[in-house]
């Protein structure tokens, strides 16, 4: 059966912007300039995230699991291409899987630490609770559609997660210490 198009991303999020400036327009809820470019730039990701994760969603009317990869063991893929010697294709694949993983949250991690300062601990909580989330809805999409295509990696994990908690840790050493150097001049 034929797959879904990326294409129809672009209905959901023209609709989440219309309903954005929407709410935005109310008189109680005025949105700093700063907040509101952030905030279209975070939509904007989100349904990039989303296309990288999901789409091509193709499914298949007789479902053959056989070929179904859930890889528990970290990095496992990754250790078994430097043990038999690495073509560039498998260059190319590494980087492109490992960075490519370990930066697919960092916009995230960036958007939720500016966006809510007074929430941050929510906010870092929620950051892990997508990356893990991502992971599982993969597995879910494979067993609804029976498409193997996508797998269940636990290596995508620890590279998100990774990749986010780093991202936040940087951010909040150096706005710490930007706010205490602030502190001692006022």
């Amino acid at each position: 059966m034929r797959g879904i198009d990326e294409k129809i991303l672009i209905f959901p999020f023209l609709i989440t912007l219309v309903i954005y400036f929407i709410c935005g327009k109310r008189e109680d809820r005025k949105i700093a300039k700063k907040d509101l470019l952030l905030d279209l730039m975070f939509i904007l990701y989100s349904f990039i995230l989303i296309a990288i994760l999901y789409f091509p969603i193709e499914i298949y009317k007789e479902r053959d699991f056989s070929g179904l990869v859930l890889t528990l063991v970290p990095f496992n893929h990754e250790a078994k291409l430097f043990s038999g010697g690495l073509t560039r294709v498998e260059i190319r694949y590494l980087i492109k899987n490992v960075v490519g993983n370990f930066l697919l949250f960092v916009p995230m991690a960036v958007y939720f630490f500016f966006r809510f300062p007074e929430k941050r601990k929510k906010c870092f909580f929620l950051l892990l609770t997508f990356s893990i989330g991502g992971e599982i809805l993969q597995l879910l999409l494979v067993l609804l559609t029976g498409n193997v295509a996508r797998i269940f990696d636990i290596t995508d994990l620890i590279l998100n997660c990774g990749g986010a908690m780093i991202t936040w840790g940087l951010l909040t050493v150096i706005f710490r210490g930007k706010e205490e150097r602030s502190d001692s001049h006022e």
